[in-house]
Parts: structure tokens; C-alpha cells; sequence
């Protein structure tokens, strides 16, 4: 097939340029120079080598929370040519906006259903990188007591006594100790007594509480 480039000018192979196995120094731009006599045309043509970006995410690949946390993870794309477009992504497709070379996820007051795996793409040209973080948010637990002792188990009078509560849930129990079954000693998990006195005796009661429940537990002082 014929193309007329210039006027009067039939060219009847047109020139191919043919550039194999490139790499990055094959950036720049090409000419075409056509010359007919005192007549001449220039094509131009810019080639830009794509370079696949570098990926680094600020998380752990297993980034394990609590209900309630919030969750920000920045993910670079570097070293892409063109820079890359860096986007996070779910099981739902695109979350938030797609960045120059970085975007951060932003997950606030996670539960349950945040779940699961979000990727980061860095794209440059038709080059895509990715990396992935699994979010695992903990459940709650309704606490239970494991430990509550008195130490010593049996004071003197003038002797420093020293009662521990402790216990496992999720959300971190809230603490009540109560002498005798109604006066409440402390609302942390430990009630330190400076000198025991007689009326110290009695039964002591831990009531280890979140938003699920609460557990009880009971130990006897004598002074």
C-alpha cells in the first residue's frame, strides 16, 4: 500500500524501526527523517520502557486486631516507570482513592466483617505489582477469672496484705473487689492493704466484667 508522506514523494516500503529485546536504555525519543531532494519530513516517536514497581506495605502480612481498633497500612509502589497508580482493593473491589506511588487503607473501628484479604496494586503502564495483608480481628470473650489470691493468706495484724484479681476477656474486664459481700475495696484488680487490722477478715469477693458478662470468684483473709 502507498503512502504519500510528502508532496510529490511516493514512498513504497515504508521504513520500519524494530527494536528487540530492550531495556532501559532504549528510552528516548526516535526520529524518521524523510529527504527528496531539497525537500525533507521528520516523524517523531517517544518510547518509554516500562519498569514494574517495588512494593513495600507498613503492616504485617497477618495483622491481627481487636474489635474496635482502627487499622492503617501504607503501601508504596517505587521505581515504576511510568510511577506507578497505587490502589488498595477487597474481596468487593476498590477502596478508597488510587494514589501516586503510595495509598494508605484506612479501616476504623473494625468488627467481624473486616475479615479477610486486602491487596495493594502499584501499576505502571500494563505492569501491575501486588501485595496482600490477611486482617483478623479477634473476637470478644466474656471474662474469666484465672487467678485470685491473697498474699499472705493469713496477716498479722500491722502486716501488709496484698489481694490480686486477675482475668482473661476481650474487651480487657473491668474490676470490682468487695469485702463481706457489700463494701467495695477497689475498682482495679488489686486492693493492697498497708496494716492489716481484725476487721480485714472476711470473704472477698472478684467480679471481673465486660460488655459479654462477668466471672466471680471468692477467697477467705484471716488477720
Amino acid at each position: 500500500m502507498k503512502n504519500s508522506l510528502l508532496a510529490g514523494v511516493t514512498v513504497e516500503k515504508p521504513a520500519t524501526l524494530i527494536l528487540k529485546n530492550v531495556n532501559q536504555s532504549y528510552d528516548g525519543m526516535y526520529k524518521f527523517i524523510l529527504t527528496a531532494g531539497d525537500d525533507s519530513g521528520v516523524s517523531e516517536v517517544t518510547v518509554i520502557i516500562a519498569v514494574q514497581a517495588t512494593i513495600t506495605i507498613s503492616c504485617s502480612s497477618i495483622t491481627t486486631v481487636n474489635k474496635g481498633d482502627d487499622i492503617i497500612c501504607l503501601c508504596k509502589g517505587e521505581g515504576g516507570k511510568p510511577p506507578a497508580n497505587v490502589t488498595w482493593y477487597d474481596k468487593d473491589g476498590q477502596i478508597g482513592e488510587t494514589g501516586n506511588e503510595n495509598q494508605t487503607l484506612i479501616l476504623r473501628n473494625v468488627n467481624g466483617t473486616y475479615n479477610g484479604t486486602y491487596t495493594c496494586k502499584a501499576q505502571s503502564h500494563t505492569l501491575t505489582a501486588e501485595k496482600s495483608i490477611e486482617v483478623r480481628v479477634r473476637p470478644d470473650i466474656k471474662p474469666t477469672i484465672t487467678s485470685f489470691t491473697t498474699n499472705p493468706s493469713k496477716a498479722m495484724v500491722g502486716q501488709p496484705v496484698t489481694i490480686i484479681c486477675v482475668a482473661i476477656g476481650r474487651p480487657e474486664p473491668s474490676y470490682t473487689i468487695i469485702h463481706n459481700g457489700t463494701r467495695i475495696v477497689s475498682t482495679v484488680n488489686i486492693y493492697a492493704i498497708s496494716r492489716a487490722e481484725w476487721n480485714d477478715t472476711g470473704t472477698y469477693t472478684c467480679n471481673a466484667t465486660n460488655a459479654l458478662g462477668n466471672d466471680l470468684e471468692f477467697l477467705n483473709l484471716t488477720v
